[in-house]
């Protein structure tokens, strides 16, 4: 008998493994303000939720209209290549396998709505969720209230929804929700940083399964 009824997914991170693209657009946007560009490593150890407190740890913004300038820049380069990426290895077959068990999904994300909805369309699993919840801008200050929102929408006991995700928002989200939480280190955050969450902490998807 599976644990959980449905899950609610973080796209970016996640589900897309656009982790190489974002510090490949990032670098080029440290490179081109005179900073230093930062390691995989480097990022994972700094990105946060909002991305405005992200961008200033950065150097690339001191004030709004700044932040405003680098994150449209950024995503007008990410939007071009974001088809270059790939789906985490074992997210298909998880979203099978917990399909055909009788459950159901969803996706969350702090990506733009219209945005979200063609990105999933474009890696051709937008048939498997019964929801795709974005955001109404790039901001990605948070996602707790599409969350509130999405979790109306959705009729199971909360204590039968678990929320996966890679980063500590996606954590401070499953808890404003009420749900159960699983983390998996291969996303935007590190394992440290992640291990301070009361989550499930997993290094990959393969290990998910077992646990639904």
């Amino acid at each position: 008998m599976r644990q959980f009824d449905h899950i609610i997914w973080d796209w970016n991170g996640t589900i897309l493994n656009d982790l190489p693209l974002t510090v490949s657009i990032m670098n080029a946007q440290l490179t081109k303000n005179a900073r230093s560009p930062m390691s995989l490593d480097e990022y994972r150890g700094c990105f946060a939720f909002p991305l405005r407190a992200f961008y200033e740890s950065t150097g690339l913004a001191n004030s709004n209209e700044e932040f405003m300038k680098q994150n449209l820049a950024f995503f007008a380069e990410y939007t071009k290549k974001c088809g270059e990426c790939t789906l985490h290895n074992g997210v298909t077959h998880i979203l099978d396998t917990f399909i055909e068990n009788g459950g159901t999904h969803s996706i969350l994300s702090a990506y733009a709505q219209s945005g979200l909805t063609s990105m999933v369309k474009l890696f051709g699993i937008d048939s498997k969720f019964t929801h795709i919840k974005g955001a109404s801008n790039l901001e990605g200050s948070s996602k707790v209230d599409e969350g509130h929102a999405l979790l109306s929408m959705l009729e199971y006991k909360q204590s039968r929804i678990l929320f996966v995700g890679d980063t500590m928002h996606d954590y401070e989200v499953a808890c404003s929700l009420g749900v159960q939480c699983a983390l998996i280190a291969k996303g935007h955050q590190s394992k440290e940083r992640l291990s301070g969450a009361q989550a499930l902490l997993l290094d990959s998807h393969d290990e998910l399964l077992s646990y639904l």
